[in-house]
């Protein structure tokens, strides 16, 4: 804790490097850093009892851009700011998907979390 009662991370801020592979069994603290926004990660923990979780997965296809900034990639949702994260011209991509829960209608999809060029 520091003099303002902020807690303190071990991890300094905007350290990227973790060891773990997409689906990798771990627990995740997330809280407030200060400096930083609303809600960070603060810690990432390998959990060595756990299974490999089947919530994620790798795919690689033709990117379906929509005119409002959305896309597709075999059926998976890419939202615009992942969609930006590649160049206009780009139609063959890889990406990092996620079966998570939709932030409206609470229903569970495939969503991209990560993109590159094929």
């Amino acid at each position: 804790m520091d003099e303002q009662g902020h807690s303190v991370s071990l991890v300094g801020p905007g350290l990227w490097n973790l060891k773990h592979k997409p689906g990798d069994p771990v627990n995740i603290v997330i809280g407030r850093q200060v400096g930083e926004g609303p809600e960070t990660i603060v810690q990432v923990a390998q959990r060595p009892e756990g299974r490999p979780w089947d919530c994620t997965k790798r795919i690689q296809g033709r990117l379906k851009r929509n005119a409002k900034g959305f896309a597709f990639v075999n059926n998976v949702f890419v939202a615009p700011h992942i969609v930006e994260s590649v160049g206009p011209n780009v139609a063959d991509v890889a990406a990092w998907a996620i079966y998570a829960k939709h932030p409206t209608t609470g229903e569970f999809s495939w969503r991209a979390i990560k993109l590159s060029e094929a």
